[in-house]
């Protein structure tokens, strides 16, 4: 992910992003957006409100998810904002 205005690669920028398609009878996509942010502050928002004009959906706070390791180390958890 870059910032907007200078083009700069978000410093900690380290996994990709993507989309996933379910095309069926009730189709939806469902994005996966890696911020380099470590806690949903001020910083991250503002962001958030600079790349959302110009995301292909539309963008709701409910529906964000934060992942953080386990605590084995061994995989993710996943826990709403």
């Amino acid at each position: 992910m870059k910032y907007l205005e200078t083009k700069d690669i978000l410093k900690g920028q380290t996994l990709e992003s993507g989309i996933v398609f379910w095309l069926k009878r009730n189709s939806f996509c469902s994005p996966t957006i890696n911020f380099p942010f470590n806690q949903a502050d001020d910083k991250f928002w503002d962001y958030v409100k600079t790349i959302e004009p110009y995301l292909p959906f539309k963008f709701d706070p409910k529906n964000l998810r934060r992942v953080t390791k386990n605590k084995k180390g061994t995989g993710y958890v996943w826990r709403k904002l």
